[in-house]
């Protein structure tokens, strides 16, 4: 996640998710040429906690405005453990968690 999307996962918890999709058990061809979503539905998995779990990056990626203190800067990421993906809903109940908030 880019700097930017993990301070509004965390400043809009309750709006912010994560999709994330994990190809490398999928083995129906191309996967970087897929047709139809249902191909991949398997390999998607849906996190609504994000806001929550990037809390102790906030302070660190707010310390870089401040001029007279040593901290990071630059284009940094949040790298997300690709267990954290797999643990999430499918593809299946995380519509049907979207259709029944809107």
């Amino acid at each position: 996640m880019s700097k930017n999307q993990t301070k509004r996962a965390f400043e809009k918890k309750e709006i912010y998710a994560l999709y994330s999709v994990d190809l490398v058990q999928y083995s129906s061809g191309n996967a970087l040429d897929v047709k139809d979503i249902e191909e991949i539905a398997d390999c998607m998995y849906f996190e609504r906690d994000i806001g929550e779990k990037v809390k102790d990056l906030i302070g660190i990626i707010e310390e870089e405005s401040v001029p007279d203190l040593i901290n990071l800067e630059g284009d940094f990421r949040t790298r997300v453990p690709m267990g954290y993906g797999q643990s999430g809903e499918d593809l299946k109940k995380s519509k049907k968690y979207l259709l029944g908030y809107i």
